[in-house]
């Protein structure tokens, strides 16, 4: 029982680091994962109502429809995290995959377009560890190794539908979510062999289903007249609400002949709504400008009916442009058929370390290169910081790169003669 409360007391009160990514996901159920693809992630990882042909929004069901090709999106994500502390600094790196979107349009006057995939949600990835002074001073040795690890991630798969009429813009996607989350806790008493080393690992399991509402306005200019240099002005916003996650917990004791699972047990977990709200227009017919907002109220995340103290609202603020060459499709030019991106992020994240806020800034931008007619291979990075050296926190350097292919190809549609 004294090692179980030296680990408690240790656990509660870390300020170090050593590996994997950021310290910030041992709260709730970690960094939330806003964009899936390099195309989102460089148009502010958000896009409440961008209308493009060739761009699959999870985010926004309303988008799809004036998707006019069954496209296929996928890649893979680079991050590195520099952290600091009072104590120190270290840099970390992981990679993963970002799932897969598939869209097919149905129905072109209507704007019906069935869309599935799937895509991260929350992601998991610390190593915290520390040489400590022992409390109890009957041991010979006085340094205690301690480590806590986690990993895991939620995901979603999701399938839903598009549709327009009048030009305004409407969709709805079903979402069953899942995953896994591991927490490592270890007490290592390197030179005692009067005791044994201390493991636990918590462990929890969740599944559930969700919903996506989206919409997308008609181009408003065609009501208000805004300048000549402006057209194509939308408004768009999603709500995604999702019944309480069912999460099977278990707590495994690691011993000298191998794991004993000592609990288990079912809860429910609440995952709180999101909102979003958008507007995106063309600037001089080249340009693509866009602005969202997204709100999610972390206060309201429960696991067994218990809040969880180090979270708070989220808030976040993106800015973006996209630059397309209108004559691409008349040149042969390489260069002429490149899409250039890049713009602006504030949010505050849904920790709160201490009574403390945690904020992150970032610029981020991207490229888009042609594989052929409706074919792309796209590239993002971001740069930004997060948190803050006092107070016993932790600042990060962080970049997030992203690289994606886009293809799409005509299916279901007969020629005309």
């Amino acid at each position: 029982m004294k090692k179980i409360i030296i680990l408690v007391l240790i656990s509660a009160s870390f300020e170090v680091f050593a590996s994997g990514g950021s310290i910030y996901t041992r709260y709730g159920l970690g960094d939330l994962t806003f964009g899936n693809s390099a195309r989102k992630l460089s148009l502010g990882s958000i896009g409440s109502a961008i209308l493009k042909p060739d761009f699959i929004n999870p985010n926004n069901p309303a988008s799809w429809s004036k998707i006019n090709q069954t496209r296929f999106e996928s890649g893979f994500t680079f991050s590195s995290f520099s952290m600091q502390d009072k104590s120190g600094e270290d840099r970390q790196t992981n990679f993963n995959f970002q799932g897969f979107s598939v869209a097919f349009p149905i129905q072109k006057d209507y704007g019906i377009t069935l869309a599935a995939g799937i895509a991260p949600i929350t992601n998991v990835e610390y190593s915290v560890s520390s040489a400590i002074d022992n409390p109890d001073t009957s041991f010979i040795d006085s340094k205690l190794n301690t480590l806590l690890t986690g990993k895991g991630g939620l995901s979603k798969f999701y399938v839903g539908l598009s549709y327009s009429m009048y030009d305004i813009n409407f969709g709805l996607s079903f979402d069953y979510y899942s995953g896994k989350n591991e927490y490592l806790s270890t007490l290592d008493f390197t030179n005692n062999f009067d005791y044994l080393d201390v493991s636990y690992t918590k462990r929890y399991n969740y599944s559930g289903i969700g919903t996506t509402f989206g919409l997308i306005s008609p181009d408003l200019t065609n009501f208000v007249k805004l300048g000549n240099s402006i057209s194509n002005f939308r408004i768009g916003m999603t709500l995604n609400v999702s019944g309480e996650l069912k999460t099977d917990t278990s707590l495994v004791k690691k011993t000298y002949i191998g794991e004993l699972v000592t609990l288990e047990g079912k809860t429910k977990t609440k995952l709180p709504y999101s909102f979003s709200f958008g507007t995106s227009f063309n600037l001089n017919k080249e340009y693509l400008i866009v602005l969202d907002y997204l709100y999610q109220p972390w206060t309201e995340y429960k696991i067994n009916n218990k809040f969880d103290k180090n979270l708070t609202d989220l808030n976040k603020f993106t800015l973006a442009f996209e630059y397309q060459n209108m004559d691409k499709r008349l040149s042969t030019s390489f260069w002429s058929q490149v899409e250039f991106r890049g713009g602006l992020n504030y949010e505050q994240t849904q920790y709160q370390i201490q009574s403390k806020n945690i904020n992150s800034y970032s610029v981020f931008g991207g490229i888009s290169m042609p594989l052929g007619v409706g074919n792309t291979i796209d590239i993002s990075l971001e740069y930004g910081v997060r948190g803050e050296r006092t107070s016993g926190l932790v600042k990060e350097n962080f970049i997030n790169s992203i690289i994606s292919i886009s293809l799409g190809e005509l299916w279901f549609f007969r020629p005309e003669r």
